[in-house]
Order: C-alpha cells, then structure tokens, then sequence
C-alpha cells in the first residue's frame, strides 16, 4: 500500500472552495485531459453512494473507473474510493481548512498498484515513479485549475449568475466550457443533435432539417454557439 499527499492553497474562504466542488462540473475541471477520455456519469451531489464513472486511456484501448463517494462532511471533508478502476485499491480523502480567507486544500490518497506481487516488484525496481510520477503530474494539474478557475469566478461573484444554452458542448472546448460555466454558479444547458435525455438540462435539434422549436430557447440569457467541426477531427490542411 502507497500513500500520496499533495496541498493546494485556494484565495478564496472555505464555504466557497468547497462548494467549487460540489458541482457536477468541477470533476471535469479537476481531471487533465490526458486522464479521461469520457465522462460517463456524473451524480449530483458529493454524498455518500453517489458515483462518477469515466472513462480513461488505456493504451489503444480505454478503461472504466467508478468512484464511490465514502464521506461528506461539508465544508470540511469528503472522500472517494474507487470500487472499478486500473488499481487494486484507491481511496482518495479531500480535507479543506481556513485560516484568514485562504483556504488550504489537503488531498490525501491510499493505493495499491495493480498485479499484486508483480506490479509491485515492478514498481519498487523503478523506484515507485512508474505511478507516483503520473500521480504527481495529475495533482499538480488539478491545482492550477482549482486555483485559476475560483480566482478566475471570483472576479465576477457581484454579478447575477446567468441562464445559458450551449451548441457544440461535447466537443474539445465545449466540454470545458460548459464546467467550467457550472463551477462558477451558471444555470448551463446543452443543446444537443440527438434526443435530449430525461432530467438532464439538454435541448434537441437538427440544424440538418431546421428543427428547433423557438419557445424552447426563450428566457436564456445567453446562446453560445460551437457547433460545427471539431478542430481535432482531423488533420489540418489549408482547405481546413
């Protein structure tokens, strides 16, 4: 069993820190991009039973983890296990402490690398990096993001929170934006090309056939529109 910890020190009070994280989008906010490739599910809420299950990279292939949330105690701490996933054993606790309008986030995480005895050789012969160092490198991208992003919302916390609908909101930057809108207090809804599924904030069109019912986008306070290719589809050219 390995145990990791990493500190993240936050400029803003502690009932803001944590409720960052209570919404659905600060988890695809927190995880860099080269840790997930799909985001599966997400439960609403932090309290124990909930889950968020993403997929990851795998080599060629992608693997399924499903986080189990242990704990909830706010604004102090909550906790995560993982009970499917690359490792044998994952339990990750999130402690938040104030003093002075700063707050200091304590991440402390218990793991087990996988194949029992053998993953163990392997990683004690490399020095314990072949895990640390990635971990090492997700922890400090989550604490660039935790600190911009609040920093970041902070400057407009004044201001009415808004109602906006999204188009593209699946692509490259359409999923970044549309958590990082919700983080920040934003009532964030999707507009979608498929049927729109039930109890999630999503809206249904076919710009291919000029279906959108016009009641539907009334009372938003903002349209952002990223529809369109993906600028990682393919490969540029001078056409592209």
């Amino acid at each position: 069993m390995y145990e990791y910890e990493h500190t993240t020190v936050v400029e803003a009070d502690i009932d803001t820190t944590f409720g960052w994280h209570e919404y659905k989008g600060s988890f695809r906010r927190l995880m860099p991009p080269w840790e997930v490739a799909e985001e599966v599910r997400a439960d609403d809420t932090l309290e124990p039973g909930s889950q968020r299950i993403f997929k990851f990279p795998l080599g060629p292939f992608k693997g399924t983890w499903v986080a189990e949330h242990t704990a909830y105690e706010p604004p102090n701490h909550w906790a995560d296990t993982m009970v499917k996933g690359p490792f044998w054993s994952w339990d990750h606790d999130h402690h938040f402490t104030e003093s002075d309008g700063v707050t200091t986030v304590s991440d402390h995480v218990r793991y087990q690398v996988p194949f029992g005895p053998l993953g163990n050789l392997v990683d004690r012969v490399l020095g314990g990096m072949l895990v640390r160092s990635r971990i090492t490198r997700m922890f400090k991208a989550r604490e660039l993001r935790l600190q911009r992003d609040i920093a970041q919302h902070s400057k407009f916390s004044n201001l009415p929170r808004k109602r906006i609908l999204v188009s593209g909101s699946s692509g490259l930057i359409g999923t970044q934006l549309v958590a990082f809108l919700d983080t920040g207090g934003h009532d964030v809804w999707r507009l979608v090309r498929r049927p729109a599924r039930e109890g999630e904030k999503e809206l249904s069109w076919k710009p291919d056939v000029g279906v959108l019912e016009p009641s539907s986008i009334e009372g938003f306070d903002i349209v952002i529109h990223l529809g369109g290719a993906g600028i990682g589809d393919k490969r540029w050219s001078a056409k592209r």
